[in-house]
């Protein structure tokens, strides 16, 4: 995007730079406004480092203390990173050059950071990450201060979410130009943290491939409910699975009105005129039937299962606890305690699976 921005519009390299570290560093501002007293900004050789530097500048333009780490030479940089780093020590911007091969002692210039900047590697990483650099990204990863990445976390596959060996685990990221796929799909997902899109100042057309849903796009598409609304009024959903063997993904979507109401009260229409009923209810063992104009479908032994019975989620939770999580990572969401999640043993239309 940005070669195309300028060979085709002739907008120049060192201003979409520029507009990158401006709206990054609005960005970390708005999020970590209380936490500027001592922002660590660790950059690597390349443009993205150099996207690091603009923020350091404009930190320092803002009256504070960053601190600028490079991870590398200061006499390889090229280009705009260099024109960046240059302007740094003409402000007087405190900076530390780091060899690659000592990166794990750049923990000790993280240790007093309030705020820690990762600028080591962009869109542009191929390659597993190794060596000192792999090291420096496991020290921004241990210090205590949150992580801000910009355009994504390093070592992460801008394109797929996959990790090139190792990578941070951001609080922000400060995308630039537009969504990066990599940061909305598991694992990279889970790395990026909140994730915010600076404009640089390039037009992005739309992706045929992907595109990203958000809740103001989700809500165009539902009518707002009224407050006498009942089930017959805002419309009906249909399920088509259930295939011989396969009808786990089905039995639990059908089962969602059930497991949020009262059993004995549901019926779910499934796809070809059948539908999932309940036949016996109470406190459990729950029965349920699939149905096909108003008949049990194969017979009503055949078309037939079980659910042996219905926990509340911390009966759950109690039996399947939730799995350790990084402590910057949100917890998993909160189920409405009248809600319940059921478990059992699936019998007949070829079902073998546990539902849980």
């Amino acid at each position: 995007m940005d070669r195309a921005a300028m060979d085709e519009l002739g907008i120049v390299s060192l201003v979409l730079m520029e507009n990158a570290g401006r709206g990054a560093t609005a960005a970390i501002c708005e999020v970590f406004g209380d936490r500027l007293g001592r922002v660590v900004l660790v950059g690597g050789p390349g443009q993205n480092g150099g996207d690091a530097w603009v923020i350091a500048r404009r930190l320092t333009l803002l009256g504070h203390r960053p601190l600028a780490v490079l991870v590398g030479e200061a006499s390889g940089l090229r280009g705009d990173a260099r024109a960046n780093w240059a302007l740094l020590g003409d402000l007087g911007v405190e900076t530390v050059e780091v060899a690659p091969e000592r990166a794990a002692s750049i923990g000790e210039h993280l240790a007093d950071a309030t705020l820690i900047v990762d600028g080591l590697f962009g869109t542009g990483l191929d390659r597993p990450v190794t060596g000192g650099y792999a090291d420096a990204i496991a020290a921004m990863d241990e210090a205590a201060a949150p992580l801000v990445a910009l355009d994504l976390p390093s070592g992460l596959d801008a394109d797929t979410g996959a990790i090139f060996g190792i990578a941070p685990h951001a609080a922000l990221t400060v995308t630039f130009a537009g969504h990066k796929r990599g940061l909305h799909q598991y694992p990279g997902v889970e790395h990026a943290g909140e994730v915010r899109v600076a404009d640089i100042g390039i037009p992005i057309g739309s992706s045929p491939a992907a595109s990203l849903w958000t809740r103001d796009d989700l809500g165009t598409l539902i009518a707002p409910r009224a407050g006498d609304a009942h089930k017959g009024m805002n419309g009906h959903l249909l399920v088509i699975g259930g295939a011989p063997g396969k009808t786990g993904a089905a039995v639990l979507a059908v089962n969602a009105p059930v497991t949020a109401s009262d059993p004995a009260d549901a019926s779910t229409c499934v796809g070809g005129g059948a539908s999932f009923s309940t036949i016996a209810g109470g406190t459990g063992p729950f029965t349920y039937q699939w149905k096909k104009d108003g008949a049990p479908i194969g017979g009503a032994s055949a078309s037939s299962f079980t659910i042996a019975s219905v926990w509340s989620k911390g009966e759950f939770a109690s039996q399947y606890p939730t799995p350790a999580r990084p402590a910057r990572l949100a917890p998993w969401i909160e189920v409405p305690p009248q809600n319940h999640m059921s478990m059992g043993r699936c019998t007949g239309l070829g079902c073998s699976e546990t539902c849980r």
